[in-house]
C-alpha cells in the first residue's frame, strides 16, 4: 500500500524558514484577524510523494489501493499565505502545527495565541494548496481551498475530534460522538502508520459538524450534516456501514447521498481537495439515524445530502 501522511515526516526539508513545533492546542472563533497579529510563526516547506506502510500491527489483511482519480492541476501563488485556525466552539487554535499542502510541497507553520499562522515559501507556487492540520487525532483534517480569491486570512475550522478508544477490529462495531462503522467480519483495513504510528492512535475517533457550520466548513449549502471521521484514509475492505444521528432532523425514510473530502494528495477517491459521493444511503423508519447503502471503502470525512 503505497501511503505518505504526514507529508513532512516523510520526504527531505527543502526550505525551513522558522522553526515549526507538533504541538497540539486548543482554539477560537470564526472570522477573527488574529493571523497579522505578534507571535505568528512562518512556515518551512518539504517536498510530497508516498511511501510505503502496511496494517501489519494490526494482524488484518491489507487492502488493495484503489485506482486513482486525480483532479486537474492548478498552480496557485503562495508566497506569504496568512491562515487563522478555529474550533467548532470559535476558539482560536493555539500553539499547533498546521499545514498548507500542495500536490508536490507540503508548508508547515505553528499558530500563535489567537490561532494565527504565515506560510512562506521560496517555491512561488503549489498545485491546488490546502490548508488543512497535519492528522486527525485532535482536530478534523479538512482541508480549506486556498486560491488566489481567498481572503486574508483564510480562516479553516477544525472541530475537536473525540476518542472512542475503541481498535478498528473486523466483525465489530465502533462508535463515537454520534458515528458507528460497523466493520465486516472477515474484512481487512489498511492504516497510515507512518501517521498512526502506535495502537492509541489507530482508534476510531469522530466529530460531529454543528449544524450552523456545516456550510462553512464544507463549502457546499446543499450538505445538512458533516462527521469528520479518524484514522484518516484508513481504507476498509470490504466497505463498512457507517451509521450516524440525524441532526437534522430529515423525515424517516429520506433517501440520501454521503460525500467525503478526498484530502490524500494519493487522490484514490477524488481530485485533490475535491468533494466526490461515495455511497447512498436512507434515513432509518424511526428518524434517528442515516446510514450508507453499500458502506463506507475508506475513513474519510463525510457529509450527507438529501435528495
Amino acid at each position: 500500500m503505497n501511503r505518505c501522511l504526514p507529508l513532512v515526516a516523510c520526504f527531505p526539508l527543502v526550505l525551513a524558514l522558522a522553526a515549526c513545533g507538533d504541538s497540539e492546542g486548543d482554539t477560537s472563533g470564526s472570522g477573527a484577524s488574529g493571523a497579522t497579529s505578534s507571535g505568528q510563526t512562518t512556515g518551512s516547506g518539504t517536498t510530497t510523494g508516498t511511501g510505503n506502510t502496511s496494517s501489519t500491527s494490526s494482524g488484518f489483511p491489507e487492502c488493495d489501493d484503489p485506482t486513482p482519480q486525480p483532479g486537474t492541476s492548478n498552480e496557485v501563488d503562495v508566497s506569504s499565505v496568512q491562515v487563522t485556525a478555529r474550533d467548532d466552539a470559535n476558539a482560536a487554535i493555539q500553539n499547533t502545527t498546521f499545514q498548507l499542502c500542495g500536490t508536490d510541497l507540503c508548508l508547515t507553520a505553528d499558530t500563535n495565541t489567537i490561532g494565527g499562522a504565515v506560510f512562506m515559501n521560496s517555491q512561488s507556487t503549489l498545485d491546488r494548496p490546502l490548508f488543512k492540520p497535519a492528522d486527525s487525532l485532535t482536530f478534523a483534517k479538512f482541508g480549506y481551498a486556498y486560491t488566489a480569491e481567498s481572503p486574508s486570512p483564510l480562516v479553516g475550522i477544525f472541530p475537536r475530534m473525540q476518542d472512542s478508544m475503541a481498535a478498528l477490529v473486523p466483525g465489530q462495531t465502533v462508535s463515537v460522538d454520534g458515528a458507528s462503522l460497523a466493520l465486516p467480519a472477515g474484512g481487512g483495513l489498511s492504516i497510515d502508520e507512518l501517521t498512526f504510528d502506535s495502537p492509541e492512535k489507530q482508534t476510531f475517533r469522530a466529530a460531529q459538524v454543528p449544524a450552523n457550520l456545516v456550510e462553512q466548513v464544507t463549502g457546499d449549502a446543499t450538505f445538512v450534516m458533516a462527521y469528520a471521521l479518524g484514522p484518516i484514509d484508513t481504507l476498509l475492505c470490504p466497505e463498512a456501514k457507517l451509521t450516524v444521528d440525524n441532526y437534522a432532523d430529515l423525515a424517516p425514510g429520506t433517501q440520501v447521498e454521503f460525500w467525503v473530502q478526498e484530502v490524500s494528495i494519493e487522490e484514490f477517491f477524488g481530485g485533490y481537495g475535491e468533494w466526490v459521493k461515495i455511497d447512498d444511503g436512507e434515513v432509518s423508519a424511526d428518524g434517528a439515524t442515516v446510514s450508507t447503502t453499500v458502506g463506507m471503502p475508506v475513513i474519510l470525512n463525510v457529509a450527507i445530502r438529501p435528495l
